[in-house]
């Protein structure tokens, strides 16, 4: 009742418990000729979660985006539990998304040659992006704002995008 198959969400606790949120998402890239790609750029869609308070955020917020290298973690599939899902320690970090604490909504984008080399290692088949929230929220009070991004089934905003530009 909790998980929204419509948004990928992110958030750290101050405080141990059980609210801890992240998401994780794969891009099949066996139809990408690399060799004609110059940059690319991951862009996520943010879009309201609806829970917690922005307000128990610090001013700017970092979603640090993990490029999954382990294997043993490659047959996960939607509805994955938290245990057997991908993790930052199953990765390489590739990037940082920055969140002003006044914004829900907007395009955040990703474009680095770490980025780049991650895809033009992995070309021949499936890559997978795992999302954490690295700053937590603020001591005390109620809780702080779940980031949230568009998934492929958000009905308004475009899930995850991987734009690639090619070479003149």
């Amino acid at each position: 009742k909790w998980l929204h198959p419509d948004k990928l969400t992110v958030k750290r606790r101050l405080e141990p418990g059980n609210h801890e949120r992240r998401s994780f998402f794969a891009f099949d890239l066996s139809s990408v000729n690399f060799d004609e790609v110059d940059a690319v750029r991951l862009r996520l869609n943010q879009v309201p979660s609806g829970i917690g308070y922005a307000t128990r955020l610090p001013v700017i917020s970092r979603i640090s985006v993990y490029g999954m290298t382990n294997p043993a973690k490659s047959d996960w599939v939607p509805g994955t539990t938290w245990e057997e899902g991908p993790a930052p320690e199953d990765g390489v970090k590739i990037g940082e998304i920055e969140i002003p604490r006044s914004e829900q909504r907007g395009s955040r984008i990703l474009q680095s040659e770490d980025l780049l080399n991650f895809l033009r290692e992995r070309r021949s088949g499936a890559v997978t992006f795992i999302l954490e929230r690295e700053i937590t929220d603020l001591k005390g009070g109620a809780p702080s704002l779940v980031h949230a991004f568009a998934s492929d089934l958000h009905p308004e905003a475009s899930g995850p995008t991987l734009e690639f530009v090619l070479k003149r």
